[in-house]
């Protein structure tokens, strides 16, 4: 192949150049033409072909005699090298190279960048033939596609850019597409969209007016007008006017990157694609104010949004968040499309919904209702949401904001995370915000499983730059001419960190302070003046957000301050009527309060009729402050000050009695305990032992073993020598055992048994029998393990429902680390490997014991911070003890040769054994005799093991509903004469009836 020795240009200004960059002489005409198609084409074309395409309306004989005075006009100006075929007329390989080779050869491997450094411009006009109309349309569909190619490529890398937080990137991707392509409105809205969304304001506004002289067609002029309407509600950055006296607010400033990536996945939406996004940042950093950010670019572009927010002080509330935002989605168009069987779940798990299923007779409820209640996450809930929110989606695109993930109670938290991870089919965004570093362990790893995962984009916000800071400050703050406006923006981002909410609450005690004053009512400039010479250099600047806002709840009257403390108590939204009765405040008081408190910006209005605290810390604040206020009442600071005294009084006498009791306490008394107390018992060859765990004054570990007397009592409990026939447990309470035996069907039969009463209950049936068992601590799940070519450990209810399954090669043990984890051992590759699983929400965490070989026998703290477990690190034999959060192993040493043996049980004993349900009971017995149409309510309660009793929502069902037909709530309903059981019944295995006699 030869060298290239001309180069054609088609695009923008047609010609040729020979392999130096000059011109050639040939005019731009029909020879030109010629050698353009027969480069295009890259093979043979016969010469009555060429006649035809280019002189379609002459005589065949006159055709070809121009096709050869044109071949001899491109010999005669690029020699006859350029030729390697005469009829049919063929080029020389490589004798030619042209600009539409270099656009399709870029665009071929990737390179966007050389494809558009290629691209000059579409194909030149003067390149059309007159009278060749097949020539021209080529030449048009040549430049679309190469036009559609490029803009193409452009508009996917600047949207790849837009969602990986790379705006400016975008950007540049998307005015090359409006330059290939100036008269397409998708690039030029796209473009808008992200300089919108950095609210570069006159950019947007030179692009905005490009396009709208570009675009003519009404429907693209429409969607210009509505960023037109967007860029009007950015308004410049004018200055938020601060009324006297009030709370210092201030515009939302920097976030750029981060609103720009998260606008970029709502794009995607807009598009037709489902997403996730989690944004993580510490309190106060601006997540909230972000994501409602994020919230108005979404229905400024026509979406639908639904916001919820978990409540710090509603997690013990099982689906309470999933249930609000169920609630939400279903009064949206578009839920009724979801099916029967979704519809079915999710009004199980709201009881508040109507419960009257389609087709159905009235009042007569929902087959499955209930059947949700008191069980763990399922498939089915996190089904139904997804179908439930792909049926809102299809009317609009739909935004979810879930505001707070970290406060969440555990199940919600579970099938959010599912949702999110799995959700693909609706054109739904959503997106979480939680802090990254919570104490709650469940929560910490469901964060970590959607920051890892590919389905869920991740933003970390960090704090303000010194540029964002004093931003931030120029819209609110003016100084005086003469002050050192940089030292004090330097100064004030040092004490803040970059903290958004820790500079507005410094600006407020600034203004508290005097430092900040109004602005003259006369002048137009309405900022704050800021006066630095009332700022003394050694001013002590709060070192804390949390110091900052104590001294804001300092200069808080009587009154607020009683009302910021029951508000606090309640813990969620709360109207001046429950705070009034709540704190048995007079109107007039709780209007002061309520007053004062809005004016210093600690409180705002949620809705027409409750109040909250403006952010989670200022509400964490006063919660830590008054929390020994158990007895708060109104009356002034005389009682006050006599409640703090009584407080005082009470902590000192509290002090003086420990250290007496530190003095006066024997030898062996119960050191203070670690990882939540308890006695380790370990049993085996030669005998056992026990001891407890404390923490010596310096800090380290204190090992206190037991007497003999207790280590066989908690022997004969824990691990009898002869546990009686198939034993595979014993509950911490001594009440229940798990058996197993052989049926007559040549099945196991896996029986959950009552060691007092003897009564007995099949969980499950099993090919082989189990290896292992256990209980939860609550005693609402059972664990066990299968043996098979690969183990199972299994998680199910009492009833015998399958939670949870997790496979291995060969499992040695199972034992529950807290309520939600199991500690499971494995052998794996010849050595035993430890692994927290957590059923409910699919994590696995391998245990790291710092070189430490593991053994057969581990167990789990009564808290699920530690695990004590056998094993051996060189000299170091017997046991050792794992803190979870810490990652630090520590050898047990010094303890007994009894402990140092060969054991076969090792036990962490909980000193605090929590009862577990046993039985329901109806209230009342014998025969309840109800009239025909009359209704009669039916009572129940949940019988725990240590003998207590507590009202708990229980399933009923009617075992003849055409007789006695009773509702969720246990209303029983005579419907005709006749008689029927009516069975209460708790989490799918605890079971009660009462006979009913419906009489005319």
């Amino acid at each position: 192949m030869g060298e290239p020795v001309h180069h054609l240009r088609l695009l923008s200004t047609a010609g040729i150049e020979d392999a130096e960059g000059r011109a050639v002489d040939l005019a731009v005409g029909k020879p030109f033409a010629v050698l353009a198609h027969l480069h295009l084409t890259g093979e043979a074309v016969a010469r009555d072909e060429l006649a035809e395409l280019f002189w379609p309306r002459s005589r065949p004989d006159r055709g070809r005699a121009s096709v050869r005075q044109a071949l001899w006009a491109l010999r005669k100006a690029l020699g006859d090298e350029l030729f390697a075929g005469d009829d049919p007329v063929r080029l020389r390989p490589g004798a030619l190279v042209s600009d539409v080779e270099d656009v399709r050869d870029a665009l071929s491997r990737g390179q966007v960048d050389a494809a558009l450094q290629a691209w000059p411009g579409p194909p030149d006009d003067r390149a059309r033939v007159a009278d060749a109309p097949q020539w021209n349309q080529a030449l048009d569909r040549l430049g679309e596609e190469l036009e559609d190619g490029l803009r193409g490529a452009l508009l996917e890398r600047a949207r790849s850019h837009r969602a990986s937080g790379q705006p400016r990137e975008a950007i540049r991707d998307l005015k090359g597409a409006v330059r290939v392509s100036p008269h397409r409105l998708r690039p030029r809205l796209e473009l808008l969209d992200v300089l919108l969304d950095l609210r570069e304001r006159s950019e947007a506004e030179a692009q905005l007016s490009k396009a709208l002289d570009a675009i003519q067609d009404p429907e693209g002029r429409e969607a210009l007008e509505a960023r037109r309407e967007r860029l009007r509600s950015l308004g410049t950055q004018t200055p938020i006017p601060v009324p006297d006296g009030g709370p210092v607010r201030m515009e939302f400033t920097g976030r750029t990157e981060a609103l720009a990536r998260l606008a970029g996945l709502w794009q995607q939406t807009l598009e037709g694609r489902a997403g996730a996004a989690l944004l993580t940042g510490p309190a106060g950093i601006g997540k909230t104010r972000l994501a409602r950010e994020v919230v108005r670019v979404a229905q400024g572009t026509g979406g639908r949004t639904v916001v919820v927010k978990a409540e710090d002080s509603e997690r013990p509330i099982e689906w309470g968040l999933l249930s609000e935002l169920i609630q939400r989605l279903l009064r949206l168009s578009g839920a009724a499309g979801i099916s029967n069987a979704s519809d079915s779940v999710l009004r199980a798990l709201v009881p508040s919904l109507n419960l009257v299923a389609s087709g159905s007779e009235p009042g007569r409820p929902l087959a499955s209702a209930g059947v949700l209640a008191g069980t763990r996450p399922s498939g089915a809930l996190a089904d139904a949401l997804a179908d439930l929110l792909t049926a809102v989606s299809e009317d609009s695109p739909l935004l979810v904001l879930v505001d707070d993930l970290h406060w969440a109670d555990t199940e919600s938290r579970a099938i959010l995370t599912r949702v999110a991870l799995r959700i693909r089919e609706a054109t739904v965004l959503l997106l979480f915000t939680s802090r990254p570093g919570t104490e709650r362990s469940r929560a910490r790893k469901t964060i970590r499983l959607l920051r890892e995962s590919r389905a869920v984009a991740s933003v970390e916000l960090e704090p303000w730059t010194p540029s964002e800071v004093g931003d931030a400050l120029d819209g609110v703050v003016r100084l005086e001419p003469g002050e050192d406006g940089d030292a004090i923006r330097q100064r004030i981002h040092h004490t803040t960190r970059g903290n958004p909410l820790f500079v507005a609450e410094l600006l407020n005690v600034f203004r508290a302070e005097g430092i900040l004053e109004a602005a003259p009512p006369d002048e137009d400039d309405a900022r704050l003046r800021f006066r630095a010479g009332r700022l003394p250099p050694d001013f002590p600047l709060p070192d804390s957000l949390r110091a900052l806002v104590d001294q804001q709840l300092d200069l808080l009257s009587d009154q607020a301050a009683l009302v910021a403390a029951h508000l606090a108590r309640l813990g969620r939204p709360s109207s001046p009527r429950t705070i009034a009765m709540r704190a048995g405040m007079t109107t007039s008081a709780v209007t002061s309060g309520i007053g004062e408190l809005l004016q210093r910006g600690m409180v705002r209005w949620e809705g027409d009729e409750s109040l909250t605290f403006l952010h989670d810390e200022l509400r964490a604040s006063v919660a830590r402050r008054y929390q020994l206020h158990v007895g708060l009442t109104a009356g002034g600071g005389a009682q006050w000050s006599f409640f703090r005294t009584a407080v005082a009084a009470s902590l000192f006498l509290l002090v003086l009695g420990a250290v007496a009791y530190l003095y006066a306490r024997p030898a062996q008394e119960a050191l203070p305990p670690v990882l939540g107390g308890g006695t380790i018992l370990v049993a085996g060859n030669p005998g056992s032992a026990a001891f407890r765990m404390g923490t010596t004054p310096e800090g380290g570990l204190d090992l206190q073993v037991l007497p003999e007397p207790v280590v066989d009592s908690l022997t004969l409990r824990f691990a009898p020598s002869d546990p009686g026939d198939g034993v595979l447990r014993i509950s911490d309470d001594g009440h229940h055992a798990i058996l197993t035996r052989p049926s007559e069907d040549g099945y196991h039969q896996l029986v959950l048994h009552h060691r007092r009463t003897g009564g007995e209950r099949e969980v499950v049936r099993t090919v082989r029998p189990p290896l292992t068992a256990g209980f939860s601590p609550g005693g609402q799940r059972l664990s066990l393990v299968l043996p098979g070519a690969r183990d199972r450990l299994l998680v199910a209810t009492p009833a015998g429902q399958v939670l949870a399954s997790w496979p291995a090669p060969r499992i040695l043990d199972s034992r529950w680390c807290g309520e939600e984890e199991l500690l499971v051992l494995a052998r794996m590759d010849g050595r035993v490997e430890g692994t927290i699983w957590n059923p409910a929400e699919g994590v696995e965490e391998s245990l790291d014991l710092a070189g430490v070989a593991l053994g057969r026998l581990a167990d789990c703290s009564p808290d699920g911070r530690g695990v004590v477990f056998q094993g051996a690190r060189g000299e170091e034999v017997g046991l050792f003890l794992l803190h979870r959060q810490t990652g630090q192993v520590e050898w047990l040493e010094g303890l007994p040769p009894t402990l140092a043996g060969a054991p076969t049980h090792l036990e962490w004993i909980s000193d605090d054994v929590p009862p577990v349900p046993a039985a329901i009971r109806i209230a009342g017995s014998g025969t309840r005799v109800v009239g025909w149409g009359e209704q009669v309510p039916l009572d129940g309660d949940l019988l725990f093991s240590d003998g207590s009793t507590r009202p708990s929502e229980l399933t009923w069902i009617s075992r003849n509903p055409d007789v006695a037909f009773v509702s969720h709530d246990g209303r029983v309903t005579g419907t005709r004469p006749g008689e029927s059981w009516i069975v209460a019944e708790w989490n799918g295995w605890l079971t009660d009836s009462i006979w009913v006699q419906v009489t005319p």
